[in-house]
């Protein structure tokens, strides 16, 4: 490229520039071609995780680009986040506390604390996901903001129930903290770029999450739980279809 010695180092070089434009960034980053993977990987590998909790890994990683307004891609891009993110605190296990920079911020829960409470890269990413959903139903996006809309805890640890390893459910003291970052105000990391509706009113979401995000009713767990008439309830998004093996973690001089 000229930049770098990769495309991973060409783009670093790019997001630190002023002109760079962090809504096409995402866009290019979040689409499923193979080499999008490969530099996702390694650019969410060179970012400071560790220690983070789940709002502030978001913060972190999308810093220097913004989440773009398709469901696919989001979910592209925080999956491959979660799963750098659960590599960086698996390796971490093995050290001394003494060697780790503990990284101070809000109350959410943190670093090995949540590693531990999780178990899984794919509980983590659910649960980021999760969040940025729940961010963009609060506090609309980029180009249609609607402050003043409402989601009780209550309704949001709905969306999320069983979301958890072999369908448990993430203990409460992990979701309180996260809910009240994202309630307490807007955070532009967390903002998609566009209208997840899409500009010319066509879906740009699944119906899944549709209802999940926008049909929890009123009065919080227990309502719902009487409407619905079963104890199932909607993640926030379809999961991507399961891939036979983990995908590998390329080093970062791959690509």
């Amino acid at each position: 490229t000229g930049l770098a010695e990769n495309y991973t180092g060409a783009l670093k070089v790019v997001l630190r520039s002023r002109e760079a434009d962090r809504d096409r960034a995402g866009e290019f980053l979040g689409e499923s071609l193979s080499i999008c993977h490969l530099i996702r990987f390694g650019l969410m590998d060179s970012y400071p995780l560790l220690h983070t909790g789940v709002v502030s890994a978001l913060q972190v990683a999308f810093r220097s680009m913004r989440l773009p307004g398709d469901l696919e891609k989001i979910h592209m891009l925080i999956s491959d986040l979660a799963l750098v993110w659960w590599r960086k605190h698996r390796t971490a296990e093995g050290l001394a506390e003494a060697e780790l920079v503990v990284r101070k911020g809000g109350d959410e829960v943190m670093g090995l604390e949540l590693l531990g409470a999780l178990r899984s890269s794919e509980t983590l990413s659910q649960l980021m996901l999760s969040t940025v959903m729940l961010h963009w139903f609060l506090h609309g996006d980029a180009e249609f903001p609607e402050p003043g809309r409402k989601m009780a805890l209550s309704d949001w640890q709905v969306i999320n129930h069983g979301i958890g390893e072999s369908g448990a459910n993430i203990p409460e003291h992990i979701q309180r903290p996260i809910y009240a970052l994202v309630a307490d105000r807007a955070i532009p990391e967390l903002t998609v770029g566009s209208s997840l509706l899409g500009t010319s009113g066509g879906p740009r979401r699944s119906v899944a999450a549709e209802v999940a995000v926008c049909g929890a009713p009123q009065g919080g767990a227990e309502a719902a739980d009487e409407a619905a008439g079963a104890p199932a309830q909607p993640q926030l998004a379809a999961p991507a279809p399961p891939m036979a093996t983990e995908p590998a973690c390329p080093t970062p001089g791959d690509v």
